[in-house]
């Protein structure tokens, strides 16, 4: 049978609460300093200048038939993409006990995979369809909407498939059985299934929502102007943080509420998940047009996930091809690991120093969940704009114009999922091995080391896999902070795209791919052996 975890908070050692003092308001400066400076900004700018306010703020017909557009495709894609989701999700969650814990670990890994590898794969399948007369040539044939909401939603495809079937992992087994005694399966499924998965399905489709809504990396590619981009394009002509954030307003009542909305069953997830679980095969007679469903879902991720590499060896040309570019890319490589290390090892302590505060059941931890959840919900390119108004400060000592800005960029935007990922970890800790750690221990330093940290090592390993990996793909800020004579593999590419260069395009997204999956790969390896440790030591599902 399944145990609950007790009520009580977690028990962790006192001394890194020490850390937490420092840490957390680290956390705050580098968040809610660039947001704060920026809103003050706008005060004054409200106070000097209303009548251009006014204007800014007034909501014209082509603003907000853009911004009705821009909810439109995101609501497409996330609609899209949960469907997907659920359908193959549920088909892995049948096969959990055999293949379909290495599909979930494969969709996993293709999640933070960057949007421009996806644009270039199917720009280049869809121009040898003849649905486009060249790579991102501008008359093209079909809506640059229909593309962008294809595009987007198989680059959202691998993000609905884990979340559906964490959503089904967390439904009760034992309510399953229960209700397959009295009703069929396909209502059981309906009725029961779907229902308990509801809570997180709900919360993955408002977060993926606002991630498709904040981000205007493939609809730009396509010439499809979206609400974001918007705002990149008021800041760059006008230069005045205060205007591009009043131009952001009715973006950000949207995703700001959402994500609000959204955070609520995430919370109520991860804070009352279970640390022991009962192992069993769910099977399911459902019917015939589910289960076909089912594997089309299943066969258009396998094929996704086929085409990417296929599509960037065929185009990347010869060998000497592929090396020049890639000694040209160099010194933008060399910036793209630098800033992605020098994120990644800033973000994890201080993600888990939030995420020991999220995991409190505490009314507390209510304002820290909504600290954590709400730069989620900021457009990348208001995130860079807010970082220069806060940083850019005269005196000789000034963070602005050096490698620190992207960095900070990238924190601002990841860290607070990495700290999710964390607080999930945290709580699939069993209390029972801490509490003897406790009473058998040497020293609270020793049982922090030997066993609370062995414990939450698979948590932080995902954690920094995944600030990684999206690290490499963030365009949205990291194109307005990064100093002169500076540049990532992304905006690299990103440029590439817009300038039709197929073979450089490629040889760049398969330099990318491979960096890619490489340090994901590393981190998925460090999970299983931390799995695996973890059960020698005890902690098995009952």
């Amino acid at each position: 049978m399944m145990s609950h975890r007790p009520s009580c908070s977690l028990p962790l050692p006192e001394w890194p609460w020490i850390l937490q003092a420092a840490l957390l308001p680290i956390f705050l400066l580098l968040i809610y300093g660039p947001l704060s400076a920026l809103l003050i900004d706008t005060l004054g700018f409200i106070i000097t200048e209303p009548d251009r306010a006014l204007e800014i703020l007034f909501l014209s017909s082509r603003r907000i038939g853009l911004l009705l557009q821009s909810i439109g495709l995101s609501a497409a894609v996330t609609g899209t993409v949960i469907a997907g989701g659920i359908c193959a999700g549920s088909l892995i969650w049948q096969w959990r006990t055999g293949i379909g814990r290495y599909i979930f670990w494969a969709a996993l890994l293709l999640i933070p995979l960057p949007f421009t590898v996806h644009a270039l794969t199917w720009s280049t399948l869809l121009a040898s369809a003849g649905i486009l007369p060249g790579l991102l040539a501008p008359q093209q044939s079909v809506h640059p909407w229909l593309i962008s909401w294809l595009v987007e939603s198989i680059a959202f495809l691998p993000l609905g498939i884990c979340l559906s079937t964490l959503a089904f992992e967390l439904v009760d087994p034992d309510r399953i059985e229960a209700a397959r005694v009295l009703c069929p399966d396909p209502r059981v499924f309906s009725r029961i299934v779907l229902p308990l998965a509801s809570p997180l399905l709900f919360a993955g489709a408002g977060f993926l929502f606002v991630f498709c809504l904040i981000d205007y990396t493939i609809p730009s590619i396509y010439a499809a102007n979206v609400y974001p981009f918007e705002i990149f394009a008021e800041f760059s002509t006008s230069y005045l943080p205060a205007a591009a954030f009043l131009l952001a307003l009715p973006l950000l009542v949207v995703t700001v509420a959402l994500v609000l909305l959204s955070q609520r069953p995430l919370k109520s997830v991860i804070q009352d998940s279970m640390w022991t679980r009962r192992e069993w095969q769910p099977e399911f007679l459902l019917p015939g047009w589910f289960v076909a469903a089912q594997r089309a879902a299943l066969g258009i991720f396998f094929l996704q996930a086929v085409l990417v590499i296929a599509v960037l060896v065929v185009l990347a040309g010869t060998s000497a091809d592929l090396a020049t570019t890639l000694l040209l890319a160099g010194p933008d490589s060399l910036t793209t690991v630098a800033v992605c290390l020098g994120a990644t090892a800033l973000s994890l302590p201080i993600a888990l120093a939030l995420a020991s505060r999220l995991v409190e059941k505490k009314r507390i931890s209510n304002a820290w969940w909504i600290a954590a959840t709400i730069p989620l919900a900021i457009p990348p390119p208001l995130i860079g704009i807010s970082m220069i108004g806060f940083w850019n400060t005269p005196g000789d000592i000034s963070l602005f114009g050096t490698l620190a800005m992207p960095v900070f960029a990238v924190m601002f935007r990841f860290l607070p999922l990495a700290a999710l990922i964390i607080a999930a970890q945290l709580r699939a800790v069993n209390p029972l091995l801490l509490d003897a750690a406790s009473i058998f221990g040497r020293s609270r330093v020793t049982n922090f080391l030997t066993v609370y940290l062995p414990l939450i090592l698979p948590g932080i390993c995902i954690a920094a896999a995944g600030v990684f990996a999206f690290a490499i793909g963030e365009l949205g800020a990291t194109l307005l902070v990064i100093p002169p004579g500076h540049s990532t593999l992304t905006i690299r590419l990103y440029n590439y795209l817009h300038y039709g260069s197929s073979g450089s395009v490629a040889a760049l997204g398969l330099m990318m791919t491979g960096i890619f999956l490489a340090i994901v790969s590393t981190g998925f390896l460090l999970v299983r052996r931390g799995l695996r440790t973890s059960r020698i030591h005890g902690d098995k599902p009952a």
